[in-house]
C-alpha cells in the first residue's frame, strides 16, 4: 500500500485471526485499570489524624474512608466525629480527622448522669442531658467553660413547692357628674365592694433556702363591685332675675351661745367657749 510516496505492508488477515485473542486480553486488561483507577481502586497515600494522638501514615487500596478504617482496625463509636465520612471516596494524600468522644460527668443533687461529648461547653452538655428542676447559673464550673475528658459538673437541684393565697381586688371609685347637684355635694349611688382572688404560687429552693416565689396561675373568686357616686357640677342658682354664681357649695354647722349661766358658765358676763364675752344680742 503506497502512502505519499511511502509503503506500508498491512498485517495478513491470517496473522490477525492468530493475535485477536490477544488483543482482546489486552482491551479488556486496559479497560479494567481504567475503571478500578476511576473507582479508586489504586494504592494511595493517606495521613490519619486522632485528636490527641500521633498521626498515621497508611499505603492502602481501600476506596473509601471507612474502608481504610477497617484495614487500621479503628471502630467508631456512635458519638465519634470523623471528617470526612466514612463513606467518602479515598485520594491521594488525603488527611482523615477523627475525634473521640468522650464521657462528662454530671452530677445533680445525689444522682450523677453521664454525658458523652467531643467537646463543647458545659452549658451545652446541660442543655443537651435537658435535666429539669437545676439552676444553671449555679453550676460549678460556669457555663461558659470549655468540658473536658472525665470533667466533673455540679449542678445544684431545685426543690419547688406549690401554695395558694387569697387578696383582696380593690374596687375603684366612679364619679359621674350630674349638672343638677350643686358643686360640692355627691351623692352615693353604688356602694364599692372589694373581690377576692386566689393566687397559685410557686415556691423554688436551692440549698434548703428560697430563691424564688412567682404566681403562675390566678383565679378569681369573686368579682369586686365598683363603687359609683354622682358628683354635683352646678355653680349657680337663680333668685327672682338674679342669678348668683358661686365656686363650691358647703355644708356648714355653728354653734350659738348666750350668757345665761346655763350656757357659759356663772360669771357675772357669761364667757363663750373661745373665751370671749357673750354679748347678749350679738352673735360671738
Amino acid at each position: 500500500m503506497n502512502i505519499l510516496g511511502r509503503n506500508f505492508n498491512l498485517p495478513s488477515s491470517h496473522w490477525v485471526k492468530d493475535n485477536f485473542l490477544l488483543f482482546f486480553m489486552l482491551f479488556c486488561l486496559l479497560g479494567a485499570m481504567m475503571v478500578s483507577y476511576n473507582n479508586g481502586y489504586y494504592q494511595k497515600e493517606i495521613t490519619l489524624h486522632i485528636e490527641g494522638e500521633e498521626e498515621i501514615n497508611l499505603t492502602t487500596w481501600k476506596s473509601t474512608v471507612g474502608g481504610v478504617l477497617e484495614e487500621a482496625e479503628i471502630s467508631l463509636s456512635p458519638r465519634d466525629k470523623i471528617y470526612p465520612s466514612p463513606g467518602e471516596s479515598l485520594r491521594e494524600d488525603m488527611m482523615i480527622y477523627l475525634r473521640r468522644a468522650f464521657p462528662v460527668y454530671v452530677q445533680v443533687g445525689d444522682e450523677q448522669e453521664v454525658a458523652w461529648t467531643t467537646g463543647g461547653t458545659v452549658q451545652e452538655i446541660l442543655e443537651g442531658l435537658r435535666i429539669e428542676d437545676i439552676d444553671y447559673d449555679e453550676a460549678e464550673p460556669p457555663l461558659f467553660s470549655t468540658v473536658e475528658n472525665k470533667m466533673e459538673i455540679v449542678v445544684p437541684n431545685l426543690e419547688r413547692k406549690y401554695i395558694t393565697q387569697r387578696q383582696e381586688i380593690p374596687y375603684s371609685t366612679i364619679q359621674k357628674r350630674n349638672e343638677a347637684l350643686d358643686k360640692g355635694f355627691y351623692q352615693v349611688l353604688q356602694e364599692g365592694k372589694p373581690g377576692i382572688q386566689e393566687d397559685h404560687i410557686e415556691i423554688t429552693k436551692m440549698k434548703g433556702e428560697e430563691a424564688e416565689r412567682r404566681v403562675v396561675s390566678t383565679s378569681i373568686i369573686e368579682d369586686k363591685q365598683d363603687r359609683v357616686e354622682e358628683v354635683g357640677a352646678n355653680t349657680s342658682i337663680s333668685r327672682g332675675s338674679y342669678t348668683l354664681r358661686f365656686r363650691e357649695a358647703l355644708n356648714v354647722s355653728a354653734t350659738a351661745y348666750c350668757s345665761c349661766a346655763q350656757c357659759t358658765g356663772t360669771h357675772e358676763r357669761g364667757i363663750t367657749a373661745t373665751g370671749k364675752a357673750a354679748i347678749p344680742g350679738e352673735g360671738t
